[in-house]
């Protein structure tokens, strides 16, 4: 299934997908084990959407980029997240 995203939708995909991989979590091996479906990203992806803190998540993740012990508290998608680490 190919995605098409543009503008503000692209960028809040990257967003979660940096957030991701910041507590080692590959969102694409995740769907592919079936821990989460192309729904369940596109979910986080517009809950990453609704929030106004892109701006601090970009600022995390360029102090703490990949293996940090968890995401911060403002992360929308925080609890999702973190959940599929090691799944």
């Amino acid at each position: 299934m190919m995605i098409s995203l543009g503008g503000d939708a692209a960028r809040h995909y990257w967003l979660t997908q940096g957030m991701a991989r910041a507590v080692d979590v590959n969102i694409s091996e995740a769907i592919q084990a079936g821990a989460i479906t192309h729904e369940d990203l596109g979910i986080m992806v517009v809950r990453c959407r609704m929030c106004n803190r892109a701006t601090q998540c970009t600022g995390w993740l360029g102090q703490h980029g990949a293996g940090a012990p968890e995401l911060p508290g403002f992360c929308a998608n925080k609890t999702d997240l973190e959940a599929l680490r090691g799944k």
